[in-house]
């Protein structure tokens, strides 16, 4: 019996190394970071520019961050950001992952965890293309990028910024996106850019472009970097009225698997504080800019529609409500960086919880009397 459990487990480890050759990328077909590799002759050749956009800096969330539980992260260390223009890539949509000299650039994508997911699941995509002759499309009248068709929290705070700061270099720069019905909010913030040169591409096509600009990713996901919070608003607030009737705001999650066992109830003590419950999914993008740019209280479950803080003003109170097993602190970090006040109540009970409606009650209370 020994022997046969040692026997499975031996193949089960050679087929795992067996799967995990065809699909991950070995470490010497990964670049970590372009301007330290500029010694080799071949990758130095492809970059045809290289812009710095940020040097490196620590962020504090916030001056006075007592009170707040230990799993809310306070502090960050921003790395030394570029932006790339490079020759003959190879493109991975719809996540702009790029493939240069037979390697995978990781600050197209972000952490190496995303990387070696994407690349594999990038090796499946390419297998079936094969069986079912999927598309292939080549590019070199000018320069492209591309523009992740990511959720709505990723796409504004991450993918937009990367976007714009390649806008901003090449005005002219023409747009690959990925054909998905799932994030009309892309095509919204195209418009509203005036971005006309667009092609759209079935996913995981494979795409390759003989000029290709981006801008680093990120490499933690949830830090926003404030020179990006500063291009968002300077870009969009522009482009928006300043709303005048809802200035208590509560984010409706009816619709929503996170939603609260309570949630009615939750919205009728809204609407006792005066509070107007809003839907975001029935507003367009300018709408929600007005909207937030004209709040003074914030109240809503945690979901991507806080992300349009990034639109408030300084003075804006955020009460963030949390279910007990979702836990993110992202919206704290962006609230702190706008300078806006930021509480937070967890639910109880189990599933999404059951808020208990006397601790909203009595933050709500606290801030009336603030005023």
């Amino acid at each position: 019996m020994l022997q046969v459990m040692q026997i499975c487990k031996k193949s089960t480890s050679s087929l795992f190394h067996i799967i995990r050759r065809c699909f991950v990328p070995d470490a010497d077909k990964l670049i970590h970071y372009l301007p330290e590799i500029l010694y080799d002759k071949e990758i130095a050749s492809g970059v045809r520019e290289l812009s710095l956009i940020r040097h490196a800096q620590s962020v504090l969330f916030g001056e006075d961050n007592t009170g707040f539980p230990p799993w809310f992260r306070r502090e960050h260390a921003f790395s030394e950001r570029y932006l790339y223009r490079m020759c003959n890539v190879e493109l991975l949509l719809p996540f702009g992952g790029v493939r240069f000299c037979g390697k995978w650039v990781q600050e197209s994508f972000g952490n190496y965890g995303d990387v070696l997911w994407l690349v594999a699941r990038f090796r499946v995509e390419r297998l079936l293309r094969l069986l079912w002759q999927r598309g292939h499309f080549a590019y070199s009248d000018g320069v492209y990028t591309s523009l992740k068709a990511v959720g709505y929290y990723h796409f504004l705070l991450c993918a937009l910024p990367e976007f714009l700061h390649v806008l901003k270099r090449y005005p002219d720069v023409k747009v690959l996106l990925c054909q998905d019905e799932l994030y009309p909010f892309v095509g919204a913030f195209l418009d509203l850019l005036g971005v006309r040169q667009r092609i759209c591409l079935p996913p995981w096509s494979r795409v390759f472009v003989s000029d290709y600009a981006f801008s680093a990713v990120e490499s933690h996901c949830g830090f926003v970097p404030p020179d990006d919070i500063r291009l968002l608003r300077d870009t969009f607030l522009p482009l928006a009225e300043e709303g005048k009737n809802c200035q208590r705001i509560f984010l409706s999650r009816k619709k929503s698997t996170r939603s609260f066992s309570n949630q009615a109830e939750l919205e009728d003590l809204m609407g006792s504080f005066g509070f107007t419950v809003v839907c975001l999914e029935e507003m367009t993008v300018l709408q929600q800019i007005s909207l937030f740019r004209s709040a003074e209280v914030v109240v809503a479950n945690h979901g991507a529609g806080l992300s349009n803080l990034v639109w408030g003003n300084s003075d804006v109170k955020v009460l963030e409500l949390f279910s007990p097993v979702f836990l993110n602190d992202c919206y704290f970090r962006l609230a702190k960086a706008l300078g806006m006040a930021y509480q937070h109540v967890i639910a109880d009970g189990t599933g999404w919880g059951t808020v208990d409606l006397s601790k909203v009650k009595e933050v709500l209370s606290a801030i009336d009397a603030v005023g």
